[in-house]
């Protein structure tokens, strides 16, 4: 069994994100999913082209449409998969809007709850 490396637990979370600019000003716009969230990072699912490198600066505009919540996120590419024909990112999260943390966290919370909740009835006889 392998070691977990993270240091917080990771909710899903799945909400869709622009791309917006990578490491050196390079302006490209792509839509990507936030997967997974955690206090300090989160992962990202997209088609990327070109694929990102572990050490790039990454920056993107998140919308939760039901919050009428809009910011613009930034971080660093700290791994990435090939899954198929999708690129998954690890990002570690530099800045963000701390109330709009506060909401992806309680939003992904709450879905978590639920699933387990839902899981724990299914087994009850």
């Amino acid at each position: 069994m392998t070691k977990e490396k993270r240091k917080y637990f990771r909710f899903a979370c799945p909400l869709p994100v622009h791309l917006i600019q990578v490491e050196g000003g390079k302006r490209i716009v792509r839509k990507a999913v936030l997967n997974e969230i955690s206090r300090e990072g989160l992962k990202l699912t997209s088609n990327f082209s070109p694929t990102l490198k572990p050490g790039s600066e990454v920056k993107f505009k998140l919308n939760i449409p039901d919050k009428q919540l809009l910011s613009r996120i930034s971080g660093e590419v700290v791994w990435t998969k090939l899954r198929g024909k999708k690129s998954e990112v690890g990002v570690q999260i530099r800045d963000m809007d701390k109330g709009l943390k506060s909401e992806l966290m309680d939003l992904a919370y709450s879905k978590w709850r639920e699933s387990r909740e839902k899981e724990a009835s299914l087994k009850k006889p």
